[in-house]
């Protein structure tokens, strides 16, 4: 049983070192797509600005308004692969929580089967010792 309980928590933990690796490439691309967020914003600020500065004429304004709306449409695909994201890396860490209590759970357990075992063999010890200190005392009562 303590084998097999120190097996469970080896596996437990590799586990969560797999889900921790998984976690620090989801927490990358949620910073790699809030990167790419916040240019596109940059961009479609510059744009604005253009068609507030200057008088451009219908086809200049129809290209520029046809490229923020384009932008914008970018923006919010990026901004849904974000919030997936985000979802991946709380579920993630839900799962990286529920296997650390699991491991707690089974460390704990080892840990008490272990204490079982020494109170067990001290019991054997200390019966050896009385049947020593009994032979001991019919000897002793035998001699005299």
């Amino acid at each position: 049983m303590h084998k097999k309980l120190i097996r469970i928590i080896e596996l437990k933990e590799k586990f969560m070192e797999e889900k921790e690796g998984v976690l620090n490439n989801l927490v990358i691309q949620f910073t790699e797509i809030n990167t790419i967020i916040e240019e596109i914003e940059f961009e479609c600020g510059e744009n604005q600005e253009m068609l507030q500065k200057f008088v451009l004429d219908g086809s200049d304004f129809e290209v520029i308004t046809s490229y923020i709306k384009c932008l914008s449409s970018r923006k919010q695909k990026k901004i849904q692969e974000r919030e997936d994201i985000n979802r991946q890396i709380d579920a993630t860490r839900a799962e990286l929580l529920e296997l650390a209590i699991e491991v707690n759970i089974y460390k704990n357990l080892q840990e008490k089967k272990i204490r079982e075992i020494k109170i067990i063999e001290n019991r054997k010890f200390q019966k050896k010792l009385d049947d020593i200190a009994i032979r001991k005392a019919c000897l002793k009562t035998s001699d005299f």
